[in-house]
């Protein structure tokens, strides 16, 4: 027996949502209620949390075809990157070759782009209707 979606009242937050993010915080409001996640499993963040001082470096070209490393320095690799991201989500990638000039002009474009007033932003946002890739309820 095929599952049958009721589509139209599977709504996504950000359908009603027409401010920014940004504009929210410079007028001091606070964010939709299905953007805040109560009773999580996965506790609160505290800006004083020490945990957040310790985001793990992986160095991912032992994770290479061609590498020739250990597999115990592999397998620690693996275990650091595990922890990363069951515990704060991320982690810091070394030995990707991407080269520092490059790494410096992104982050060069981004801030200057985030420097940019909020209506210039706008011209480069999204509708207010549309979700990114992969967002869209499927059936």
């Amino acid at each position: 027996m095929d599952t049958v979606y009721d589509t139209d009242s599977m709504v996504l937050p950000s359908t009603k949502m027409h401010k920014s993010v940004e504009e929210m915080s410079s007028n001091s409001e606070e964010p939709p209620q299905e953007y805040i996640v109560k009773d999580s499993s996965f506790g609160s963040i505290e800006s004083s949390d020490p945990s957040l001082g310790s985001i793990p470096i992986i160095d991912i070209s032992i994770f290479s075809l061609f590498s020739s490393h250990d597999p115990k320095v592999v397998e620690n690799e693996l275990e650091k990157l595990r922890s990363g991201l069951s515990s704060g989500g991320c982690f810091q990638a070394i030995g990707h070759g991407i080269p520092s000039s490059l790494l410096d002009k992104l982050r060069e474009v981004a801030r200057n782009f985030f420097a940019l007033p909020a209506e210039e932003k706008r011209k480069y946002s999204r509708e207010a209707n549309k979700e990114g890739y992969g967002q869209g309820v499927e059936v």
